[in-house]
């Protein structure tokens, strides 16, 4: 009679296990997380063509590490604190009553509106 109760609370400790792997191994369902991109994640130097006609890219903006960016031709920065998230990969810049407006369709490409409704497309090198 003891070697039937030890059978069977082995049969349980076993049974138990495979319930406890089992319940581990289907939350392997779940999203993996993805890091959330931040304007600063798009930080380098990005050239575009004022003219817009194809005849010379030249570095117009600076996105620091720190968030903020510099219009390299106005020498003039913005600081992080005047950037708004609309999404992963839009931002928006706004300083007194300006706005600029970033689109990034790649983490080397993107449009910037300088507030006059014209995508100035630019890229990062």
């Amino acid at each position: 009679m003891n070697i039937l109760k030890t059978k069977k609370l082995f049969t349980y400790m076993v049974v138990g296990a495979l319930v406890m792997a089992l319940s581990i191994s289907c939350k392997s369902n779940e999203d993996p997380k993805t890091e959330e991109k931040t304007f600063a994640s798009y930080a380098g130097t990005w050239y575009g063509d004022l003219n817009m006609d194809g005849s010379v890219e030249k570095p117009l903006i600076t996105i620091n590490s720190d968030g903020s960016f510099t219009l390299i031709a106005s020498g003039l920065n913005y600081p992080s604190s005047s950037i708004t998230r609309n999404s992963d990969k839009s931002y928006t810049a706004s300083v007194g009553t300006e706005t600029i407006t970033f689109d990034f369709s790649s983490d080397t490409q993107a449009t910037v509106d300088f507030g006059g409704g014209i995508q100035l497309p630019i890229t990062r090198k």
